[in-house]
């Protein structure tokens, strides 16, 4: 896209948007220029229309890569180019939300057990105990855990806001054993290759992913689970679900409901209905 892609890179950066989301933005929009093999100031909605069509008959995409790749031309065209109007008429695809795949209390110790190493223990600990995104997990610097206060301050998180989630005296004693064994150099908790850079997010992914193929789960679990399972456990245990949706810096307690509907607990509390039947008289 050469001095498009700069300026576009330049307006997400002015939108604040979140870094993840510059990253997708920014591949999409450069697939869709690729795709036609001309500058995206020649083509119009016809075009956009053709090539979402072709991501989701001949490519197979998901939804949610649909809702990505509508979401990165529609910035290019609404903010970069200036030219709304291509984009005005494209739909928003319907997303429908399956139920999250909730870790049992009882799989989540073998699952850390697994870990392929330190840092992805850490990782993974810190995505479940403290409600983490991956993404989150990488970003965090030593100075944003505050033992005394049992807090750590979760910086620049989705939508860009700054939250405070739990820290654990149990999930601050393994951090601080794995920072004595790692010694990790510079600010980041978890270091990427280079101790400048933060943990690559692939990392946490492709860990979890090994740990979940060693200790034989069936379930669909991927980094963000370990999230879910936080908030579904956090709730079976009776904490309140405004606390809850505050830790995950969820922007409506919708979205926090949902893990109502998870809840273990509450349905093994329920009557047996074919033992109801029995009960009554006839």
């Amino acid at each position: 896209m050469g001095e498009f892609h700069d300026r576009m890179q330049s307006d997400l950066r002015l939108a604040r948007k979140a870094s993840g989301t510059q990253s997708e933005y920014l591949a999409h929009a450069r697939r869709f220029v690729a795709f036609y093999r001309r500058p995206p100031t020649e083509l119009g909605e016809a075009e956009v229309r053709q090539y979402l069509h072709h991501l989701i008959e001949e490519r197979k995409a998901s939804v949610y890569t649909q809702k990505m790749a509508t979401a990165g031309i529609k910035f290019l065209y609404s903010v970069t180019l200036q030219r709304p109007e291509v984009v005005a008429g494209i739909p928003w695809p319907k997303v429908v939300d399956p139920l999250p795949a909730i870790l049992d209390p009882s799989e989540v110790s073998p699952l850390f057990a697994a870990a392929c190493s330190l840092v992805v223990r850490a990782g993974m600990m810190l995505g479940y105990a403290a409600g983490l995104r991956v993404s989150e997990v990488c970003a965090l610097r030593v100075e944003d855990l505050d033992a005394k206060r049992s807090a750590i301050v979760v910086r620049g998180g989705k939508g860009g806001k700054d939250r405070q989630t739990l820290l654990s005296p149990l999930l601050h004693e393994q951090l601080r054993r794995y920072w004595l064994a790692v010694r990790p150099a510079g600010p980041w908790l978890l270091p990427g290759s280079k101790p400048e850079a933060p943990l690559d997010r692939r990392v946490l992914q492709n860990g979890i992913r090994l740990a979940v193929q060693k200790v034989g789960l069936r379930k669909r679990i991927t980094f963000h689970s370990l999230r879910h399972s936080f908030a579904t456990h956090m709730l079976e245990a009776g904490v309140d679900l405004r606390v809850i949706q505050s830790m995950l810096g969820h922007a409506s307690i919708g979205t926090t409901t949902r893990y109502l509907q998870v809840r273990s607990d509450l349905l093994a509390k329920l009557p047996d209905p074919l033992a109801l039947l029995r009960s009554r008289p006839g």
